[in-house]
């Protein structure tokens, strides 16, 4: 059975809730579908592009959707897929936020 990319995504970024962080919404779209997750302090916007094939990993600061910065900038991910990618940058998120602590 198909599942949406959005209930993927959801699904594979779970473990967001174990640092405080819990589904907020989804921001529908053809070419770049993403959900955001909130935490007290800051959203963040994970998706996949299709015209670049690639994951993305959003912080937006304050939930200002014009402060943000790209988790993923100068990070090299392999892979053309969501699938291929998303190991990748949950171990990369998984980094980021154990520093943070």
């Amino acid at each position: 059975m198909f599942k949406s990319i959005y209930k993927r995504i959801v699904e594979d970024f779970a473990f967001l809730n174990d640092y405080g962080y819990y589904f907020e919404y989804n921001l529908p779209h053809h070419v770049t579908p993403s959900v955001i997750f909130r935490s007290d302090k800051e959203e963040l916007g994970i998706g996949y592009s299709r015209e670049e094939d690639r994951v993305y990993l959003t912080r937006y600061i304050s939930y200002d959707p014009f402060l943000y910065e790209n988790l993923l900038d100068g990070v090299s991910i392999t892979g053309r897929s969501y699938k291929d990618q998303v190991g990748q940058v949950k171990d990369f998120l998984l980094k980021y936020l154990t520093s943070k602590q």
